[in-house]
């Protein structure tokens, strides 16, 4: 069966991105770590990836994958197969797929934690969607044993509760490509937000939020598949019903359906029969019509997770369709709460109550309702020129930003905030080059990294603080002197002997 595998994994073609995530865990593995965060934002294959990880290095072991759901085990499961792994299902609607004697097990973290697991010993045990998994009740006890390997996968590695941080239990982090990347390289579709939470009069709890929705999505994304995400399961099938009274398909999904029903919707959406889907928490993980492209968002939450989740629903690629029309009706990426999936720049393995950063002030186009930074002149999206009276006061990089083109701010902004990082943790200075990756590289112009690290304003402390570290670095690494001076120019535009 080894064999085989191997033969099968060398017809499939892995992404460089996905080559690096598993020589990293790899490269994690001969160090002896043995709980390691995988961080794979939403389309970039974290299934595909692992399936290879365990064709190419991990055949001769025993694993076991948890989802969180029922509904996510079929599409691991086909995922699996697909790369050439035989697995066995353990869930209990799927009983036909159980087959205990194979080394490659999925199971619900809800079945495990009802009948137990006993019967399978695993040497890696993988957490899906691990920021919700890695805290289910069932989970700790493998945390708990010293003789297996966990490795969690998560496009989303934040908690709502600040004492339960993932860096409280994994070790080590490893990092697929930034959503801002993705979007850069065509590998997911550009979200383009609106906000239109000032349009609801939120003492009217359905019909006035119903009929604004409806309205927004004819006048700015008419003709495009669409979720919606609602406040309760009422409202998901309200909004259906509304639809459908405008002559636009529309069916609701919950919890109480079958997934043999559910995916038949699925299907219908995907091959553009209906209009849409309404949901209040049924399509916020597993869900993969690539057709869809445009989201609503109607649900209110404090989950940052929760956020990103919905919002990834709709940016998966899709032939002909580049964009994603985002309709955000209660504020969450206008108000600075969660920002847009293009603010993250970077993640870290966070523990518990750990600082966190904020994101890039927000504004609102007075014309079109676009979200855009605030330091933006004109709307991208209707072409409306701010007056110099209507710009908010800009903090120094705001200011930068502005004299770079769009294109390259998501690549300047990373390499800022990598630099600073590094500084400030004491790592090694990263490079300003291939920023994408090895082969999709972009030279950052020195200029555009003045002030990364201390501002505008740095004293001579500080820089005789980063002189020190520029030397070590030097010493560490093999860097000569001429890239010292070179270094120390980029961040205060001066030169150092």
């Amino acid at each position: 069966m080894h064999q085989d595998r191997n033969c099968l994994s060398e017809k499939l073609t892995l992404r460089e991105d996905q080559l690096d995530i598993i020589k990293e865990i790899g490269q994690h593995l001969t160090a002896k770590e043995d709980r390691i965060l995988v961080y794979a934002p939403t389309g970039s294959g974290k299934t595909f990836t692992l399936a290879q990880l365990i064709n190419q290095y991990l055949s001769a072991s025993k694993h076991l994958f948890i989802v969180n759901r029922d509904a996510l085990i079929l599409q691991a499961y086909n995922e699996f197969k697909q790369a050439g792994l035989e697995s066995g299902v353990y869930a209990g609607e799927y009983s036909s797929l159980l087959n205990k004697t194979l080394p490659i097990q999925i199971a619900s973290a809800q079945t495990i934690n009802a009948r137990g697991m006993e019967w399978f010993e695993a040497d890696f045990v993988h957490l899906d969607e691990c920021h919700l998994t890695a805290y289910c009740a069932i989970s700790q006890g493998y945390f708990d044993k010293l003789n297996n390997v966990i490795i969690g996968w998560t496009a989303t590695p934040e908690r709502l509760a600040r004492d339960e941080e993932l860096g409280d239990k994994f070790n080590v982090m490893v990092k697929g490509l930034m959503p801002w990347q993705m979007i850069e390289l065509g590998l997911l579709k550009k979200p383009i937000y609106y906000s239109l939470s000032k349009k609801i009069q939120y003492n009217v709890k359905h019909q006035n939020t119903i009929a604004v929705a409806i309205n927004e999505y004819q006048r700015l994304a008419a003709n495009r598949q669409v979720i919606c995400f609602t406040q309760d399961v009422e409202q998901a099938h309200e909004i259906a019903h509304q639809f459908n009274e405008r002559g636009m398909p529309f069916a609701a999904i919950d919890s109480t359906m079958k997934p043999a029903y559910r995916q038949t919707m699925y299907n219908s959406l995907e091959a553009g029969e209906i209009v849409g889907l309404s949901s209040f928490d049924a399509l916020s993980e597993g869900f993969n019509v690539k057709r869809v492209s445009c989201i609503i968002l109607m649900r209110d939450t404090d989950s940052a997770s929760k956020y990103f989740q919905q919002k990834g629903r709709g940016l998966r690629q899709f032939p002909g369709i580049d964009d994603c029309i985002i309709l955000d009706m209660v504020g969450l990426s206008s108000d600075n709460r969660f920002g847009t999936i293009q603010d993250i720049l970077d993640v870290s393995l966070k523990t518990s109550f750990s600082k966190q950063v904020g994101n890039f002030p927000k504004k609102v186009c007075p014309s079109c309702d676009a979200v855009l930074a605030a330091f933006e002149k004109q709307c991208p999206q209707c072409k409306y020129r701010f007056p110099i009276k209507e710009m908010p006061p800009l903090s120094l990089e705001e200011k930068l930003l502005q004299k770079i083109p769009a294109k390259d701010r998501a690549a300047v902004l990373s390499a800022r905030t990598l630099r600073k990082k590094a500084y400030f943790e004491g790592g090694s200075l990263v490079s300003t080059t291939q920023i994408l990756g090895n082969s999709n590289g972009k030279i950052i112009e020195p200029q555009y990294l003045r002030g990364a690290i201390f501002g505008n304003k740095a004293t001579v402390l500080e820089e005789s603080k980063f002189l020190t570290y520029l030397q070590s670095v030097a010493v560490n690494e093999g860097k000569s002197q001429d890239w010292v001076r070179s270094e120390f120019s980029k961040e205060f535009g001066l030169t150092t002997k």
